[in-house]
Order: C-alpha cells, then sequence, then structure tokens
C-alpha cells in the first residue's frame, strides 16, 4: 500500500470521512444550495409526473429507474456534484482535511 493509500485508510477507520461527510451534507441540506437543490428537484418531479401521470401507478423499481435516469440526464446530479466539490475547497475544510492527515501521519511516526 502507497503512503497515500495508507493515510486515506486511516482517515477512513477513524471516522474522519464519515464524519466531514456527515458535516458537509448538514451545511448542504440547511443552507441555500440545498433548499435551491429541493426547489429544482421538487419542480423537476412534477414536470415529470405532468408529463407523464402514469408514472406514479409504476412499480417503485420502475419510477426510481425511470426518475434516477432523467436526473442523470438533466445535469440536476451534476450541479450538485460540482457544488460539493467547490464547497470541499473551501478553505474551513482544506484546514480540517490538512489537521486530519496530520494527527494520522504523527500519530504513525509515533508508532
Amino acid at each position: 500500500m502507497s503512503p497515500e493509500e495508507e493515510i486515506v485508510s486511516r482517515l477512513k477507520r477513524n471516522g474522519t470521512f464519515d464524519s466531514m461527510r456527515k458535516q458537509i451534507l448538514v451545511e448542504f441540506q440547511t443552507g441555500d444550495a440545498g433548499q435551491k437543490f429541493l426547489d429544482k428537484l421538487r419542480a423537476f418531479m412534477e414536470d415529470m409526473v405532468n408529463k407523464d401521470p402514469n408514472l406514479l401507478e409504476k412499480d417503485s423499481s420502475f419510477f426510481y429507474d425511470q426518475v434516477s435516469a432523467e436526473l442523470e440526464r438533466s445535469g440536476l446530479y451534476q450541479t450538485i456534484r460540482e457544488e460539493i466539490l467547490d464547497t470541499l475547497k473551501e478553505d474551513s475544510h482544506q484546514n480540517k482535511i490538512d489537521e486530519e492527515i496530520l494527527f494520522v501521519t504523527e500519530d504513525e511516526e509515533k508508532n
């Protein structure tokens, strides 16, 4: 395992990725971007059902597959991915990542 892979593995084991994921999710859900996403998603779903009201009567797995495919084609997911990547580039998140990497590398050196 390369040194980079070992650092990633240690960050996963000590819960860093999970806690950062949860923090970013909360920030997204409570922020403007999350509300805008919900509004766009709601409008998207309403439009889809208005175009084909029979969708609501379809099997749930068919409905899920159909909606997921349409969302991918719409670019809505890509927009969210880009916003999340931008969020990760913010100084507060970069500093947190740097601190965690420093912590696991210092801890490794001690052992």
